[in-house]
């Protein structure tokens, strides 16, 4: 899969400050500018705020399972799993009831839409997990047009709230959200980073966050 340029993230970072949530931030617009892999979310059309919510290079020394290895003179390998993930809608402290949507790109395993689901909820142990299993959550699966190929996605929906995941190519594409149409929507690549980057300035105001 061919990763096109991202453009509009230096531009939107603001005027030069030494702060440290402008350096934390400078270091995730250079890691979703300069990975190989490429970052979705929802559409330019889509109309509501944006935000850039994490990016990680996570190592594990663990077998090669993931897109990247480096091997080393013990014979051990070094996994590399890269994860960009990114928000739509109200930001966390306002979800109880607004539409959101948290979309993650990651070059490692599909994760399992029941962790996806208890994550979401605020439940992340394992005995929560199934609980939401058997307490009523509805597995399914949609098609959602990814670059506008039509993708399979597993989910699994309880009280509203929606976990999905498919395997894109050699990705892993998942999304957590209540309110938003993901399979009307479908999904792109972002080449354009500056609402995400404004969004994430934008939250912190509203938060009272000072730079």
């Amino acid at each position: 899969m061919d990763k096109q340029p991202m453009r509009g993230g230096d531009e939107a970072l603001g005027p030069d400050d030494p702060s440290s949530r402008r350096d934390m931030l400078g270091r995730m617009v250079r890691a979703f500018e300069k990975h190989a892999v490429p970052a979705y979310g929802l559409p330019a059309a889509w109309q509501g705020p944006r935000c850039l919510r994490s990016a990680e290079h996570a190592e594990h020394a663990e077998h090669a399972e993931h897109a990247e290895t480096t091997s080393h003179g013990d014979g051990s390998v070094l996994d590399r799993e890269v994860s960009y993930s990114v928000d739509h809608g109200e930001d966390a402290e306002r979800r109880r009831a607004a539409p959101f949507l948290t979309v993650t790109t990651s070059d490692g395993p599909r994760p399992p839409v029941e962790w996806l689901l208890a994550v979401a909820a605020g439940e992340q142990r394992v005995p929560h997990a199934l609980e939401l299993i058997t307490g009523g959550a509805i597995a399914n699966e949609v098609g959602v047009a990814v670059d506008g190929t039509t993708t399979t996605f597993s989910t699994l929906e309880r009280d509203g709230l929606v976990a999905a995941s498919a395997d894109f190519h050699d990705l892993a594409i998942s999304y957590v959200g209540r309110g938003i149409d993901v399979p009307a929507l479908g999904l792109a690549q972002i080449t354009d980073m500056a609402p995400y980057v404004s969004g994430y300035w934008e939250r912190l105001r509203r938060l009272g966050i000072t730079f």
